[in-house]
């Protein structure tokens, strides 16, 4: 019987937990990196986001292009970082696969 109860708690509760939750995460961290560039631009005297303003003082369209490109491709690698690890942790669900 508690193997029973064990696998119905397993499938009905925690699987949708975590499938919700790595969602959940996938998005604080997009946020969270939106977040980090955004306080780069406002005051910072280095990162990707300063070197976007510096690009635009300087009319740099070059810098302020390679910038936004480096944005871009940090924010894939997150974005397929996340994907990979729902994954593996969630092979039931059907974004898992």
């Amino acid at each position: 019987m508690e193997q029973i109860i064990d696998r119905y708690l397993r499938q009905s509760f925690f699987h949708p937990v975590y499938h919700r939750f790595l969602q959940v995460l996938q998005i604080a961290v997009g946020t969270s990196w939106a977040t980090v560039v955004a306080a780069e631009m406002v005051r910072s005297s280095e990162g990707v986001g300063w070197v976007i303003i510096r690009g635009q003082d300087s009319n740099s369209t070059v810098q302020i292009l390679v910038g936004i490109v480096a944005i871009g491709i940090v924010g894939y690698i997150l974005a397929v970082t996340m994907r990979a690890i729902e994954s593996r942790l969630c092979k039931w669900s059907v974004r898992g696969k």
